[in-house]
């Protein structure tokens, strides 16, 4: 950049003058005296060794004070601003686009961003430029704050200069000593944060945030036309900041209701999984107990090694499936064999489909791995299956078919198609538009949640699902996920 090529310019001029400089002296002063010009040149390197950072400081920051004093562009800067808070929901990359903003617009090095913290009950540092992470990690403003108390009272920007001046000459805060205290306590809290100005985020009457910034650059004094501009900001971003934060909030509420869906689901199949797990030990009991007494028998150990490892690899996969789905999903996609998937909730659900008399007919076609979130597939596929086998009280086929799809209109070319075709009751029509909202059901027993989260995950999966029932024929559910 310019400024660099100035900075590092402007250095090699001062050393190549150093230099010269130095062997003039050395020549004047010691000119009858041998090998002068190597003493001049050690002494020279020893004086750039110990001096070469302070004197580059010390040329950026007259430079700064030069290349910085460039005037903003008001309106640009509050398009393009606006612009992009309209498109960015998540809580991080909209504390990143404020943070950036207003750094490269005033040319500030340091600056914070503090936001309410439910769980510690105070402002902490959400992201922070230019600051030692040490003196940042444990700040924590709590509504009993001086800073936080004025902020929420006045919502005006704070500045550390006009603190200072009222602290040094105002005749009133000399005799007023509460009044002289609250306004040392928030020159502390400015000094702490390493902050020139401390701006209110403010929505709805309260303060969800505190925008703190540096000195700048070229260390001159925030103008009113500054303290306007961040001000408009300051009004967008917190509502903006508001928002993201809800948005926050309700995926953490649906993470919750998707773990509380996986759970009743283990519930509704709890005897199943215990009677799935029982199954294995009971070879491997009686085998252990015939242990002691047929040990010498080489035929018993024969069957012992043929049964007892495959009893327990049985009992370890279906111990693994039950952990894996029980967890909370992280919300991490990684390539997923959906066929797999479906054969890890078959082998959970085994016991259960068998209790019914439900027989399960396997039409997989070769399919590519897509990216998603395996564990939440898998909590769908268990609510199609269970939704199965509600509709066929009296036992039944459950088909479950893959395939690689081109039929659906307005979709990328190829989608994976899952497909749960059973032979139970059907499903009225009066009933299929109404079957994701939340909290239908037509189960005595049911909550109406489990469609209804079904549907969310393959909508955050880009995904579609479709359904097509005949009265005392069955249903037929087609999940098609894309490919990419």
């Amino acid at each position: 950049s310019q400024r660099r090529s100035l900075v590092y310019g402007s250095l090699t001029a001062a050393i190549a003058g150093g230099y010269f400089l130095i062997l003039s002296t050395f020549a004047f002063l010691f000119q009858n005296m041998a090998g002068h010009e190597i003493l001049a040149t050690i002494v020279f390197a020893l004086i750039v060794v110990f001096g070469f950072q302070p004197l580059r400081d010390k040329i950026q920051k007259i430079t700064d004070k030069i290349f910085f004093k460039d005037k903003y562009d008001y309106q640009k800067t509050l398009r393009e601003f606006s612009g992009g808070l309209s498109s960015i929901i998540e809580l991080d990359r909209l504390s990143m686009l404020i943070v950036d903003t207003v750094t490269r617009t005033m040319h500030i090095e340091k600056c914070s961003l503090l936001l309410w913290d439910e769980k510690r009950k105070g402002f902490k540092v959400s992201l922070a430029k230019g600051l030692e992470e040490e003196k940042i990690r444990n700040i924590n403003l709590g509504l009993d704050n001086q800073l936080i108390k004025t902020l929420s009272k006045n919502r005006k920007v704070l500045n550390r200069e006009e603190i200072e001046v009222r602290l040094n000459e105002d005749g009133h805060l000399r005799k007023n000593e509460e009044k002289r205290r609250e306004f040392e306590e928030i020159k502390r809290e400015l000094d702490q944060l390493e902050a020139m100005l401390s701006i209110p985020l403010v929505t709805q009457n309260r303060l969800i945030g505190i925008f703190n910034l540096g000195e700048k650059k070229s260390e001159d004094s925030f103008t009113s036309e500054d303290i306007g501009l961040l001000s408009i900001i300051a009004n967008q971003a917190a509502t903006a900041l508001e928002n993201a934060q809800l948005y926050l909030e309700r995926r953490e509420m649906e993470k919750a209701l998707h773990q509380r869906d996986k759970m009743a689901a283990l519930g509704t199949l709890a005897s199943s999984i215990a009677h799935e797990i029982k199954n294995p030990l009971t070879p491997i009991k009686a085998f252990i107990q015939l242990l002691p007494r047929k040990f010498n028998d080489a035929n018993f150990r024969d069957k012992f090694n043929a049964v007892v490892p495959q009893e327990v690899e049985r009992l370890d996969n279906v111990l693994k499936g039950l952990t894996n789905f029980s967890r909370p999903s992280e919300g991490k996609w990684h390539p997923v064999d959906v066929r797999n998937a479906l054969d890890e909730i078959l082998l959970l659900m085994k016991s259960e489909l068998s209790k019914h008399g439900i027989k399960i007919t396997k039409k997989y076609e070769e399919v590519p791995e897509i990216a998603a979130d395996g564990e939440q597939l898998k909590q769908v596929f268990m609510n199609f299956i269970l939704n199965a086998i509600h509709a066929m009280p009296d036992g039944g086929t459950l088909t479950i078919a893959t395939r690689l799809s081109t039929e659906i209109k307005n979709q990328k070319p190829e989608t994976v198609e899952v497909s749960f075709i059973d032979t139970g009751c059907g499903i009225p029509p009066e009933d299929i538009p109404r079957l994701f909202n939340a909290f239908f059901t037509t189960k005595e027993k049911g909550t109406g949640l489990g469609l209804a989260i079904s549907q969310r995950i393959i909508k955050d999966h880009n995904g579609t699902i479709d359904v097509k029932s005949e009265a005392a024929k069955g249903t037929t559910f087609t999940i098609n996920l894309p490919l990419s």
